[in-house]
């Protein structure tokens, strides 16, 4: 549905509604452009949009059906943006996210959301009120939305870092608790939210060096200040997620931040307090996780007493492996043994 549709001339918001069929041309006077909102609109509501403004169909269908990764693309002289809002609820402890889709034209901006995350109505009023802002024609508008929405991010990293520092302590606690599914649930809404965050970094880099067209040149300092921001958001979560953003060999995944020290290595949610102190507690979260599990001790094939390819008897051993064996799951640990 239409939210709002209305017009800003030279820096400021023009009485009375507008009319859709009217938008187009009330944007193309001097100094002006058209500001019009929607909330899930379905596809035959969101036609007339369409047709007013002439948007790319394939922008238009990702407007529509939602669920896409944060990017920007450009389609003739119309900037097409995706972003993921998220927001921590205190209530119950969870996130929710949202989507938002900007068109941002030589004389328009429309604005689609998906989910009530980060509302734009207080943006509107901000940005409205700010003449100043507004001359810098409907870039300014996606300034604005992109401010909301990375300033929005910090109420999560907030909340998280609690709840990470919760349930470090339950699983270290005597308590006979099972945080197994709080655990999931947590790790779920990190990978989410990185994933939310991160790919914002390569638009807001081609904004910040004003690499898309159609934006003013004075805003490229307004986009650096959002990148900066971004870019602690993005090691913040990045640490949450510890060893999960390791590649195989031990190296960190390129284009994610450095791990934010102080969050538990081993519920795979942050930074590194010390190697020998993250070993130990890594070490006492897994025994505990497996408990009951298979202890096999792998000794190497020896040609004793026993004949050929048996395990026997073995004089002196090097540094052996202790596993634990699960079927979905591997533990290792160093157990040196003295000849």
């Amino acid at each position: 549905m239409i939210i709002d549709c209305a017009v800003d001339q030279d820096g400021k918001r023009q009485p009375g509604e507008l009319a859709l069929h009217e938008a187009y041309e009330a944007g193309c006077a001097d100094n002006a452009f058209v500001w019009i909102g929607l909330y899930e609109p379905d596809e035959a509501e969101f036609d007339s949009v369409r047709r007013e403004f002439n948007l790319h169909e394939l922008a238009v269908e990702d407007a529509i059906t939602a669920h896409q990764r944060p990017k920007l693309e450009v389609y003739d002289d119309t900037v097409f943006v995706v972003l993921r809002t998220a927001r921590y609820l205190e209530a119950d402890d969870t996130v929710d996210f949202g989507e938002i889709m900007l068109f941002i034209g030589p004389q328009f901006v429309v604005a689609v959301r998906h989910k009530p995350a980060s509302a734009l109505g207080d943006v509107r009023k901000q940005v409205e009120s700010r003449p100043d802002l507004l001359r810098f024609g409907p870039g300014a508008v996606l300034y604005a939305v992109l401010d909301r929405v990375v300033d929005d991010y910090q109420p999560m990293i907030d909340g998280l870092d609690r709840d990470i520092k919760e349930v470090e302590t339950e699983v270290f606690s005597h308590a006979d608790s099972n945080p197994a599914e709080r655990i999931y649930l947590l790790k779920r809404e990190v990978i989410e939210f990185h994933q939310a965050a991160a790919p914002l970094a390569e638009p807001l880099d081609r904004l910040a060096h004003g690499l898309v067209p159609g934006m003013h040149g004075e805003l490229g300092e307004y986009f650096r200040d959002i990148q900066d921001h971004l870019v602690r958001v993005v090691e913040t979560v990045s640490g949450f997620r510890g060893p999960a953003d390791q590649r195989p060999g031990g190296q960190p995944d390129p284009g994610r931040g450095a791990p934010e020290r102080g969050h538990a290595q081993d519920l795979g949610l942050g930074g590194d307090r010390g190697r020998a102190d993250h070993d130990r507690r890594h070490l006492r979260h897994e025994l505990r996780a497996h408990a009951g599990a298979h202890l096999d001790l792998r000794l190497p094939p020896h040609p004793g007493r026993h004949g050929p390819g048996q395990r026997g008897a073995v004089p002196r051993l090097p540094p052996q492996r202790l596993a634990l064996s699960r079927p979905d799951r591997r533990l290792d640990v160093a157990d040196e043994r003295r000849g």
